[in-house]
Formats: structure tokens, C-alpha cells, sequence
């Protein structure tokens, strides 16, 4: 009776340890999961201040009319990830990772495109103009 006693207590041993890696295994995928999620996140609301930013700046260029001009200084990267910036229609768009983010600007007059580093945006008879400095 004392070797089926201690087989008994050994196979017991072996399923409770393999329920808490199970455990483990479903806790750590759940946090890493959590992990990208936030992380994506975060991407997107770089993103989307980036945009709101620039399409302000454009905006705001159109809006006080022939002569004004403005600066904006547009990161290398976001959060370590290349992006390209493209002007089309009244559409800003922001592509990164191979996903394309847009916002409306209220004019469809805008020659140039916004790159890292310093922007000029001036408006010269209702036509936005956007240099790089």
C-alpha cells in the first residue's frame, strides 16, 4: 500500500504542476498580448498628433490668407518606425508599416510635401505652399 500511496501522491504532484504551467503559459500570453496592444496604441496616438498637428498648421495657413506663414518641425521617425507623408486632394496621409492614416484639410491648393525636419508652410494667393528648411 505505501508504493501505490506514493505513486498516487507523484502523479498528483505532476498534474498540478502541469495545470499551473498551463496557468503560466495563458497569463503570459494574455500579458503580451496586452503588451503589443498598447504599444500599437500608442503608435496611433503618435500618429494621429502628428496629423492633427500638421493639418492644423496647413489649415491655419489657408485660413489667415495670402502672406501668412508658418513652421513645423516633424520627427525623423515615430516611436523608432520610418514614415512618409502624402498630400493628396484635401487628404493628408501618413503611411507607416505599410498602414495609411489620413486627415481632411480644408483646401485642395497645396504644392510640396512635409518631411522630417523643418517646414515652411506659407499660403501665396490661396495656394499652400509646403518647403522643407
Amino acid at each position: 500500500m505505501g508504493k501505490h500511496f506514493k505513486a498516487q501522491i507523484s502523479i498528483e504532484f505532476i498534474i498540478v504542476f502541469i495545470i499551473m504551467l498551463l496557468a503560466l503559459g495563458i497569463a503570459a500570453s494574455v500579458a503580451l498580448w496586452n503588451i503589443e496592444n498598447l504599444r500599437t496604441q500608442k503608435i496611433e496616438l503618435e500618429i494621429n498628433n502628428l496629423l492633427v498637428k500638421l493639418t492644423n498648421k496647413i489649415n491655419t495657413a489657408f485660413l489667415e490668407g495670402h502672406g501668412f506663414s508658418t513652421k513645423i518641425i516633424l520627427p525623423d521617425e515615430i516611436l523608432g518606425f520610418n514614415y512618409s507623408i502624402n498630400i493628396t486632394s484635401n487628404d493628408v496621409l501618413l503611411k507607416l508599416s505599410g498602414i495609411t492614416y489620413g486627415k481632411k484639410i480644408i483646401t485642395r491648393n497645396v504644392t510640396g510635401l512635409p518631411k522630417a525636419g523643418t517646414n515652411i508652410i506659407r499660403n501665396e494667393n490661396n495656394i499652400i505652399i509646403i518647403e522643407n528648411e
